[in-house]
């Protein structure tokens, strides 16, 4: 999938998980699995990501867009997560 060679051209680690479930409901599910890869502690930005995404620039690394977002901010280390806009 564009998703996995993406995360390989980058280095990055790429978790699909297929099999979770939710007490809460379907909705629930990818902050349940965000929440595990969080507690985890092994990653310092985690990007979430649907099925139907589309990567149009896979030369772009998210470590950079990251960076390019944080350099403006006064408090950078204060940053807990970044939200981007649908195209």
């Amino acid at each position: 999938s564009l998703s996995a060679d993406y995360a390989r051209l980058h280095g990055y680690d790429l978790y699909i998980d297929y099999e979770s479930d939710s007490t809460r409901g379907t909705t629930w599910l990818k902050f349940d699995m965000v929440e595990r890869v969080i507690r985890a502690g092994q990653h310092d930005w985690i990007w979430y990501m649907d099925f139907d995404i589309l990567i149009t620039n896979t030369s772009t690394s998210l470590t950079n867009l990251i960076h390019e977002n944080l350099e403006n901010a006064t408090m950078p280390d204060a940053i807990d997560f970044l939200v981007t806009d649908d195209w």
